[in-house]
């Protein structure tokens, strides 16, 4: 099993204990808000988690491309020119125009070239920001 298969596990984990705590199987009985500042605790925790899991998971585009255009971190199956037999992989930054179409420059607008060997994306993550300049 790849990360990416145990990152999906863990966040499909962490999604089912959501919904746990937002059940009471007495009753069958679900909640739209938690019934304590315990599950609140735990629900945002578990929220959290996913949302950070999400930035690191790389999501094939056979299952979904991105909601909005921009600039995002993708890997690339390529074939050398030379030798046309085995791919290798490569892990780029690529510019997504929001109508299913990839381009290799990541400014707008600039050098745009349609790419067809996109396998997986991922959101970029944000600029490290020192905590004195938080």
């Amino acid at each position: 099993m790849n990360d990416n298969m145990k990152i999906k596990e863990i966040i499909d984990g962490l999604k089912f204990t959501v919904d746990m705590f937002l059940f009471e199987p007495s009753t069958g009985e679900k909640y739209t808000e938690p019934r304590n500042d315990m599950d609140k605790t735990t629900i945002d925790a578990c929220k959290g988690a996913i949302e950070l899991l999400e930035q690191t998971r790389w999501i094939p585009v056979s299952e979904r491309l991105p909601e909005t255009d921009g600039v995002y971190t993708v890997t690339r199956r390529l074939f050398d020119n030379q030798i046309d037999t085995e791919p290798y992989y490569m892990v780029d930054a690529c510019y997504f125009d929001g109508s299913n179409t990839w381009h290799n420059d990541n400014r707008i607008n600039h050098g745009r070239h349609l790419l067809e060997d996109i396998i997986a994306w991922m959101p970029r993550p944000e600029p490290y920001k020192p905590e004195s300049e938080v």
